[in-house]
C-alpha cells in the first residue's frame, strides 16, 4: 500500500467537503459545518491538552510547534494561541489551500505539503512540540511508523510530542496484521465505496511496534491514554505523550535504508514515567498498566466520532 491512495482520497475530500473530512461527524456532511464551530473545537482540544500536560508536570517549550495532518487547520490556528511558530504539516494540497485561506495568524502560522514518508520540509532538532491527532490512523502503520520515528528527528531535545494511533485490542501474529491490513487498505474502502462513502483509510498500528521505535530513538514515555469516549470491541484509540531524549536523531539515522532493509533497534529498555491519576483529565478514572491508561472523552471529544 502506498501513500498515494491516501493523498487522492484527501485531495478530493480537501476540494468537496473539507472541515467534514476532519470531523466526519454525518450531522454536517456536505459542508455544513459552521466555521467558528469547528475552529472552536480545535481551541477546546488543544487548550485541554496543554492544560493536561502541564498538571502531568511534562514542560512544554512554547517556541515551535508543528501540527501533523494539519488539514484546514482546526488545530493549528489552536496551537497559535500557545507556540510563537506553528506548522502545519498536510498530505493534500488542496486542504493546504484551505487552511491558507483559514489562516488568522499570518506568518506566524505556515502550511506545507508533504507526501514523503518522513517529515522533508521539516529541519532537524527545530521544533518543540509536536501534536498529532486521528491522523496517523489514516495511513498504513509502516509508514506510521515512519512519520513517529521522524518526530523525534525534528525535537530538540526535551521537546514533547503528543500522538494518536488506533490500536487492535488484540495484536495477534504477522498474519492476523497482515488480513488486518488487506481489510482497512483494500476491502473497508471498497465497501464505503459501494455504499457511497469516500475509501478514507482507518488502519491499526501494534503498541509493540511503537515502543520498538521509541526505544530506538531513546524517547521517555510519560503517558498512554485510553481516549476512546466508549469501548470498542475490536479497537481503541492511544495517545501517546513522549519526551525526547537529550541525544540527536540525525536526517539519516530516521531514515530506512535504500535497500530496505530493516534497521535494528537498540536493545536499552524503553523509559518510562507513569503519571499521577489525578492528572489526565479530572475526573477520569484510571487503569493500569506499564504506563498509565485512562478514558479521556473530556481531553479528547472528537474521538466520539466514527474516524
Amino acid at each position: 500500500m502506498k501513500l498515494e491512495s491516501v493523498q487522492r482520497v484527501y485531495e478530493r475530500l480537501g476540494r468537496d467537503d473539507p472541515m467534514w473530512a476532519v470531523l466526519t461527524d454525518d450531522r454536517f456532511r456536505n459542508n455544513k459545518w459552521d466555521a467558528d464551530a469547528f475552529f472552536e473545537t480545535g481551541r477546546e482540544e488543544v487548550a485541554a491538552v496543554m492544560q493536561a500536560l502541564e498538571r502531568d508536570g511534562v514542560t512544554v517549550a512554547r517556541g515551535a510547534a508543528l501540527d501533523f495532518g494539519s488539514g484546514v487547520g482546526r488545530l493549528s490556528q489552536a496551537l497559535c494561541g500557545h507556540f510563537s511558530d506553528v506548522t502545519g504539516v498536510d498530505i493534500s494540497s488542496t486542504m493546504v489551500e484551505a487552511a491558507n485561506r483559514y489562516n488568522r495568524h499570518g506568518s506566524r502560522c505556515r502550511y506545507v505539503v508533504n507526501t514523503d514518508n518522513r517529515l522533508a520540509p521539516i529541519a532537524d532538532s527545530s521544533l518543540d512540540f509536536i501534536y498529532s491527532s486521528i491522523t496517523l490512523q489514516h495511513v498504513p502503520p509502516g509508514f506510521q511508523l515512519d512519520y513517529i520515528r521522524d518526530f523525534f528527528r525534528v525535537l530538540r531535545p526535551g521537546g514533547v510530542a503528543v500522538f494518536q494511533i488506533r490500536a487492535a485490542n488484540m495484536e495477534g501474529g504477522a498474519l492476523l496484521q497482515a488480513l488486518r491490513e488487506f481489510n482497512a487498505g483494500v476491502l473497508r474502502p471498497l465497501w464505503k465505496r459501494l455504499r457511497g462513502r469516500p475509501p478514507v483509510q482507518v488502519h491499526t498500528l501494534a503498541p509493540s511496534a511503537i515502543e520498538a521505535v521509541l526505544r530506538e530513538v531513546g524517547a521517555e514515555v510519560r503517558s498512554v491514554v485510553d481516549a476512546d469516549a466508549r469501548a470498542r470491541r475490536s479497537r481503541r484509540s492511544l495517545v501517546y505523550t513522549v519526551v525526547a531524549s537529550g541525544g540527536r536523531l540525525t536526517r539519516a539515522a530516521a531514515l530506512r535504508s535504500a535497500t530496505g532493509q530493516p534497521r535494528t533497534a537498540t536493545s536499552r529498555p524503553l523509559r518510562r514515567c507513569s503519571v499521577s491519576a489525578s492528572h489526565w483529565p479530572d475526573g477520569a478514572q484510571w487503569r493500569r498498566t506499564a504506563v498509565a491508561r485512562t478514558a479521556a472523552p473530556a481531553v479528547f471529544p472528537h474521538l466520539r466520532l466514527d474516524q
